[in-house]
């Protein structure tokens, strides 16, 4: 889903996935980008005229999970600094395009 309003205007995802020196770092900024996404759309459904209670609990629940998943990320060992790195990546890349 676009969100006009993100203030993120750029779409190159390129530098969210892969390897690097930093994948960590890569990692941490995937998953807040998530988190922001999350959370503008939770406040469009709270002010909404008409909320949508199955799209509000699926929004939360993904909130909650990227939550979980953020907090974890400076425990986790390298392998898996690199999937969580790719798979918020192209969970923003999706959120952000369909």
């Amino acid at each position: 889903m676009t969100d006009p309003t993100d203030p993120t205007p750029e779409r190159d995802f390129s530098a969210l996935s892969g390897g690097g020196a930093d994948q960590r770092a890569r990692a941490r900024d995937a998953v807040q980008r998530v988190i922001s996404w999350y959370g503008r759309e939770l406040m469009q459904q709270r002010r909404s005229d008409a909320p949508d209670q199955a799209r509000t609990e699926q929004l939360q629940a993904g909130l909650t999970k990227a939550q979980e998943d953020q907090r974890r990320l400076p425990h986790v060992d390298d392998d898996q600094v690199q999937q969580l790195a790719d798979r918020y990546a192209a969970l923003y890349q999706e959120l952000t395009e369909s």
